[in-house]
């Protein structure tokens, strides 16, 4: 398409220059909608009919080749025209800005005006082969296009950006009503209720809170309550039998008919008690030890009465055996009935200090009017205590 493409002479000079040392700086890229003749372009010192600037890309170098980029918009363009020239502006180290080098169309590129078709864009790339010792540099216009290495960079930079660089706002991600503070220091607000009830499901927390309350409020006030909230009766205690009087009550109703008849008998009173004491004192002396440490030498020993009394005087006579006079063991008791049997023999087995049988002995009861009991022992028994109990 730009088929006729040449280096002014103003640009010549600029080369010249740049092999001496000096530098060429890329300052602009600009469209024209005029035509010259093909011979006059490298006499041409400005585009034919400027129409816009471009936004130079930069500058790049690859062996003797020199690529110079632009890009063309349509923004802010309120009238189309056909591009039929692209003029490159430079500067040398020194002096002011020169047409470098010019391009021409023969037949032009349309560029449709902002209204007709908005975002239109056009890159365009010049390669120019100069000799190796010339450096040529470019202005690139911050606020234009960037080469698709710059726009990688930025990108990167901005992906990396985690201090929310589109200042996204809680409401566009959902948690408008979530206040900024941490769970343990939200404060919810809810209306009280006065009704009991059980939770439900999916409920506002505002309700759900109010039903907490009101249980927990009426816990507490049942565990303080203590006047037996929950009606527990006597016999569920296990006291169902016991009638609710204090102990001072039930002192106060004992009398002396109450408790005979609790007990079944009258209790003795102090009377009582001091005859049965004086009873006491009488049993203990009101007996006779008839024979004492007696030895029985012979197979029959008679036993005579204690103060000429007979053995039937007593109500009990009490027979002692042993087979020494420290080993008393073996205990007869012998009512007095016993010895009012005229003419009756009765056995009694005494036991020795081992509890091994000692001997069989016998009492003989003579007579009602006897004055002795006659006793027959066998060997073994040695020593006998006899006692009367009147």
């Amino acid at each position: 398409m730009w088929e006729n493409t040449v280096i002014t002479k103003a640009g010549i000079e600029l080369l010249k220059n740049a092999l001496s040392g000096g530098t060429i700086t890329v300052t602009a890229i600009k469209s024209g909608a005029g035509k010259v003749d093909v011979s006059a372009l490298k006499s041409q010192t400005a585009v034919s009919s400027i129409k816009q600037s471009g936004t130079v890309q930069g500058v790049t170098k690859t062996n003797e080749t020199i690529k110079i980029g632009v890009l063309f918009s349509n923004a802010g363009l309120s009238a189309g025209y056909s591009m039929t020239q692209l003029g490159i502006y430079a500067k040398g180290s020194t002096g002011s800005e020169v047409l470098f080098a010019i391009s021409q169309s023969t037949t032009g590129k349309e560029v449709p005006a902002e209204s007709a078709m908005p975002s239109w864009s056009l890159v365009h790339n010049f390669y120019i082969k100069l000799n190796n010792d010339v450096k040529m540099t470019a202005t690139v216009d911050p606020e234009g296009y960037v080469t698709f290495e710059t726009m990688q960079t930025a990108l990167n930079t901005h992906t990396g950006n985690k201090s929310n660089p589109h200042s996204v706002t809680k409401s566009q991600v959902g948690l408008g009503n979530v206040p900024n503070v941490a769970t343990n220091d939200q404060t919810p607000t809810y209306s009280d209720t006065t009704t009991l009830v059980t939770l439900s499901s999916g409920e506002k927390i505002s309700i759900a809170f109010a039903k907490i309350k009101l249980a927990i409020t009426t816990l507490i006030n049942h565990l303080a309550n203590k006047s037996n909230p929950h009606g527990v009766t006597k016999s569920q205690v296990g006291l169902g039998n016991v009638e609710n009087k204090s102990s001072a009550t039930i002192r106060g109703e004992l009398t002396k008919g109450n408790v005979t008849t609790a007990l079944g008998f009258t209790p003795a009173n102090q009377t009582d008690m001091t005859n049965a004491q004086d009873a006491i004192t009488q049993l203990n002396s009101d007996y006779d030890t008839i024979i004492v440490g007696t030895s029985v030498t012979t197979t029959s020993q008679v036993i005579n009465h204690y103060n000429n009394r007979k053995l039937s005087d007593y109500k009990f006579i009490v027979f002692a055996f042993g087979a020494s006079d420290d080993d008393i063991r073996s205990i007869v008791t012998v009512p007095r009935t016993i010895f009012e049997k005229i003419g009756k023999s009765y056995n009694f087995v005494a036991h020795g200090s081992d509890d091994s049988t000692i001997s069989i002995v016998s009492f003989t009861y003579a007579s009602d009017t006897s004055m002795a009991v006659k006793l027959s022992a066998d060997h073994g028994v040695k020593y006998i205590r006899v006692f009367g109990l009147k």
